[in-house]
């Protein structure tokens, strides 16, 4: 197969390549809008495969640095949480 591909023009197979990218958009297209339709034939929310939200718990314990005297960072008080400060 890869001879087949050298033997080609360079335009040849610049067209192999534009079919094949342009059958996998099609098919991820079509398989997003049937992930977007719920069960009950309602359309969801617009969302990637990779991007839907799902309520999870996580329990984190880090142990305070007792050269620091601190965790080494400081968390934000409001949802996202993301770290605000790092201590070095």
């Amino acid at each position: 197969m890869e001879e087949q591909e050298r033997s080609r023009s360079p335009s040849r197979r610049t067209s192999r390549v534009e079919q094949v990218v342009g059958r996998w958009l099609r098919r991820s297209r079509d398989s997003s809008s049937r992930e977007r339709t719920l069960g009950d034939g309602k359309p969801g929310e617009c969302v990637g495969p990779d991007q839907r939200n799902f309520p999870i718990r996580v329990t984190v314990q880090i142990l305070r640095d007792p050269l620091l005297d601190s965790h080494g960072f400081t968390i934000s008080t409001h949802p996202p949480i993301l770290v605000q400060d790092i201590i070095a």
